[in-house]
């Protein structure tokens, strides 16, 4: 990654990860400030011939979230983590670095803001996300289920 302009694809690659950050933890804001009335009604329009309640459909939309921004987010770090390692000669001063950088990056324009913003529109935000959320959902199925029954396992554990 010597060449400036593989910093340059760099930087834009992190900065597509970075909106998609936004764009999954707005959506799980959006999610967990609807009303019952909406998870219902998604429910219902669910394709699936078995009838499944607006628990299960919440719990899977919410997982296929999770996965979906943790793995954005692992990602643009571990870019932002190999460009600077090149910068900047001293490998734990980088690592520092990048740490930092991307947390307040990943914090301030992944997290906070999308979810304030999320949560001042949150009808409105449902309805338009639910549009990427319920297809990726369904992609990741093999994981969404993985991660669901692990989870409620140690639900039923500890609960």
């Amino acid at each position: 990654m010597e060449d400036p302009l593989s910093y340059l694809w760099g930087s834009v690659i992190i900065g597509i990860l970075i909106f998609l950050s936004a764009f999954f933890s707005a959506s799980e804001t959006a999610l967990t400030s609807v009303s019952r009335h909406k998870l219902r009604n998604l429910a219902r329009k669910k394709e699936e011939q078995e009838e499944q309640n607006e628990i299960h459909i919440f719990n899977q939309l919410l997982t296929a979230l999770l996965i979906s921004n943790n793995l954005v987010n692992i990602l643009a770090s571990s870019i932002a983590a190999v460009m600077l390692s090149q910068l900047i000669v001293k490998e734990s001063i980088a690592t520092i670095v990048s740490t930092f950088l991307m947390t307040f990056l990943l914090l301030v324009f992944g997290e906070i803001t999308p979810k304030i913003l999320s949560r001042q529109n949150s009808e409105r935000f449902f309805e338009i996300s639910m549009r990427v959320i319920v297809p990726l959902s369904k992609l990741l199925t093999p994981l969404v289920t993985f991660f669901v029954k692990i989870s409620n396992y140690f639900v039923r554990l500890f609960g």
